[in-house]
């Protein structure tokens, strides 16, 4: 049996999200113009951390009872994948202000592929799933929503 590596999982994940982009929007597309059978909101991540609306984000994933999430980056070609804790994760800081990834694309899931949320460098948050999106339209302002 052949070991898969984690160059088999990326190629495997880029994949898979291949199917559900729109022509080479793969980068930082919020994914919230997809007109394929899968739920998607997107917010803009930087306006609700300066707002100091975090809070809102944490609801959703109490709601949905996400505590750990696996993580994939692809930096630079030199994929991780990582186990994170979502909340904490969350509210890391470090000398000038909060550090939540969105410096890089990084996209977090559970293996049962009900949910999974993107942000992107260019400071968005999205959920897809149907649970997790019905969560983040009750629980996330409206105001923060990208159309």
């Amino acid at each position: 049996m052949k070991k898969i590596t984690v160059q088999d999982r990326a190629e495997k994940f880029i994949n898979e999200l291949g199917k559900y982009a729109v022509g080479n929007f793969k980068y930082w597309f919020p994914f919230c113009k997809l007109q394929k059978n899968i739920s998607v909101i997107a917010y803009d991540l930087d306006r609700i951390y300066k707002e100091n609306c975090i809070e809102q984000i944490e609801r959703v994933l109490h709601t949905c009872k996400i505590c750990v999430a696996d993580s994939f980056q692809n930096q630079m070609n030199n994929p991780r994948f990582k186990k994170k804790y979502m909340i904490r994760l969350l509210y890391e800081k470090d000398g000038i202000g909060y550090n939540f990834p969105w410096y890089v694309e990084t996209f977090y899931y559970d293996p049962s592929r009900r949910w999974m949320i993107y942000v992107s460098h260019e400071g968005t948050i999205t959920f897809t799933g149907n649970e997790i999106t019905q969560a983040a339209n009750r629980i996330i302002s409206s105001q923060y929503m990208i159309k």
